[in-house]
C-alpha cells in the first residue's frame, strides 16, 4: 500500500476525504507534470506518474462518461445488450480480481490480518465492493475533480475519532 489512513466513520466524511485525496491528487499530478512518461526519472516517471494519471485521476472520470454514454444509447433505442453484459461482467470481475491481488499482496509483504478469517471477509467484501462502495467513491471523484477545476482547493475539517489501542496499532504495524 501506499499509506494507510483511519478509516472515516460517516458516509460524508469519505466523501470529504476522498474529495481531499482527488484535489491533492490533481494538484501533484499537474505540479509535476514534466515526469509524465519521461524516462529521466525512470520508474516513476515512466510507470508511477502515468499510473496516476490514467488510474487515479482520469479513471473516475472515463467511468462517469462510459456510464452517462452507456444511458444515452438506451435512451436512443437499440442498445448491444449481449456487448454490455459482457463488459459489465468483464469490469466486475476486474475489479474483484484487483481488490482480491490487494488483499493476497498485502499479505505477503505485511502480513496484515493475524487470522485466515480476516483475509476470508476481506475477499467477500471485494465481491461486494464494485456494486456497493465503488460508485460511491467515484462520484467523491468527480465532486474532487470539480472542486479543484472551479478552484475550491481548502483542505476543510477532518472529523477522526483515533485509534482505539495505540499501543495495538504500533504493535500490529511494527510486528
Amino acid at each position: 500500500p501506499l499509506c494507510w489512513t483511519e478509516v472515516p466513520q460517516k458516509i460524508s466524511v469519505l466523501g470529504r476525504q476522498r474529495n481531499r485525496w482527488m484535489r491533492g491528487t490533481m494538484e501533484t499530478l499537474f505540479k509535476h507534470k514534466t515526469l509524465f512518461f519521461n524516462p529521466r526519472y525512470g520508474n516513476l516517471g515512466m510507470l508511477g506518474h502515468p499510473y496516476w494519471s490514467f488510474f487515479e485521476w482520469l479513471g473516475p472520470l472515463i467511468e462517469f462518461f462510459g456510464i452517462f454514454y452507456f444511458i444515452l444509447v438506451i435512451g436512443m433505442g437499440n442498445p448491444d445488450w449481449p456487448f454490455y453484459a459482457l463488459l459489465l461482467g468483464f469490469t466486475y470481475l476486474f475489479s474483484v480480481f484487483y481488490s482480491s491481488w490487494a488483499v493476497v499482496f498485502e499479505e505477503f509483504t505485511f502480513a496484515s490480518y493475524r487470522r485466515k478469517r480476516d483475509i476470508a471477509r476481506l475477499i467477500v467484501i471485494a465481491l461486494i465492493e464494485p456494486i456497493f462502495f465503488h460508485p460511491l467513491t467515484v462520484w467523491f471523484a468527480l465532486r474532487g475533480n470539480f472542486n479543484y477545476l472551479i478552484g475550491n482547493i481548502s483542505w476543510g475539517k477532518m472529523e477522526k475519532k483515533g485509534f482505539a489501542d495505540k499501543k495495538k496499532v504500533k504493535n500490529h504495524i511494527t510486528s
